[in-house]
This record gives structure tokens, sequence and C-alpha cells, in this order.
């Protein structure tokens, strides 16, 4: 108990004396503005409703601090209140994709999917070439029974970040059991790389079309890799 109390002592006067520093340096606003990051950094490491709220009242128009207190509410699954803040970040700073996708995330869990959509769509086009907002919205549609509208974002979001394909493609294969043809057609593999995933894929879990099989025999590949894939198959 006496450590903790000196702890507290010691963090109340540091962040006093922090405080004091950002006042003479950069003028009061400029040290609200600090102080308030300070306590939102503070509330998201250790999980902290009470910092989220004294960043809030420190600033009110600090959309980190809001997304801060929305991402404690994620984590306690009050998907209500976590929503209200994290359209009060958008308020102050609707151009931030990562907002959209969070209140999206929480529209959906609150059993709103008409607006979850929507803002996995606004995430889209404020980030289009980035992987995360088509996958949630893929996720979404999936979710809601719509995997040939779904496929189209989860292969979307592989081909921005082509680690996913391996997980798009397990979900094509639940969506789609057996049926090589409807898996190739929902990730649709551009790349070499991507067939080359694909490839491999299939090889693993006994699938095979004509596609896959042409592109094994190609000249897309090298002489080796024709040879390891040869190796896999037999």
């Amino acid at each position: 108990t006496n450590m903790s109390s000196k702890y507290s002592f010691w963090q109340t006067h540091l962040v006093a004396l922090v405080y004091i520093m950002l006042v003479a340096y950069v003028g009061i606003a400029g040290a609200v503005q600090g102080l308030s990051n300070y306590y939102a950094d503070s509330a998201i490491s250790y999980g902290s409703s009470a910092d989220a709220d004294l960043a809030i009242s420190l600033q009110p128009g600090n959309p980190n601090a809001y997304k801060t207190r929305g991402l404690i509410n994620l984590r306690n699954r009050d998907f209500t209140t976590a929503a209200n803040d994290f359209e009060h970040a958008i308020a102050f700073r609707d151009s931030d994709y990562n907002l959209w996708l969070l209140l999206g995330y929480a529209r959906s869990e609150l059993g709103d999917k008409l607006a979850a959509r929507d803002c996995f769509q606004r995430a889209i086009l404020l980030a289009p070439r980035y992987s995360q907002p088509n996958f949630d919205m893929g996720m979404l549609l999936l979710n809601e029974s719509q995997p040939e509208l779904a496929f189209e974002f989860l292969s979307t979001a592989a081909e921005y970040d082509p680690e996913l394909y391996p997980s798009v493609l397990d979900l094509a294969r639940n969506s789609f059991p057996n049926n090589a043809e409807a898996i190739e057609n929902s990730v649709r593999p551009r790349s070499i790389d991507a067939k080359k995933i694909t490839a491999r894929y299939f090889i693993k879990h006994g699938l095979m079309t004509e596609n896959v099989k042409a592109f094994l025999f190609s000249d897309e590949l090298t002489e080796a890799e024709r040879n390891e894939f040869i190796g896999l198959l037999i």
C-alpha cells in the first residue's frame, strides 16, 4: 500500500511538472492538447475509462480521446457507448478510415448491418487500396449470406495484402465445399504470387481446376518452380 501511495504521489507530481513544461514551450492550448493526448495514451495502455474521461474533459474536441474511450468500451462489449464515442471522434476527424471501421464494427455488433455497411463503404472510399476496409466489408456480407458479393471485397483485400490469401481461400472453401471452380472464382488470383498460393492450397486440399492445371505447366513459372509443384503433386 505504501509503495502504491508513493507511486501515485510521484505520478501526480510528474504529470504536473510535464504540464508546466508544456505551457512554457507551447502555450496553454498546446499544453492542454498534449495533456489530453497523454491521458488518452495512458487510458489505452491501462484500459482506464477514468483516464479516457479525463482526456475528453481536458479537450472535448480531441478525436483521439473519444477513439480511446470507444476502444475501451469495445473491449468491455459496451457497443452502444462505443458507437457513440466513435461518432464523436468522426465529428472531429471524418477523414480517418479507421474510425469508420471501428464505428462499423460497433454497429454490426449492435445488429445494425445496414449502418455497418455504410460505415465500411465510407472507409473503402477513404482508403480504397487498403486491405482492411475491403476485408471487413467482405466479412460483413459473408455473415449476411451474400458470398458472391462478399468475395468481391475479400479477393480485393487479398490482392492488396497477399498474406490474406490463405484465409480468404479457407473462407471460400467453407462457403463452397469441394467446389474447386467456385473457390477459384471467389478468390480470383491475378498475380503470379497469388496463383502460386492458390495452386499450393489446391494441391494441399486435393482440389484442381483447368486454370490451375494450366498455370502449373505454363511459362509463368520457372523450371525450378514447376518441379516444386510436380513434387507436391506426386
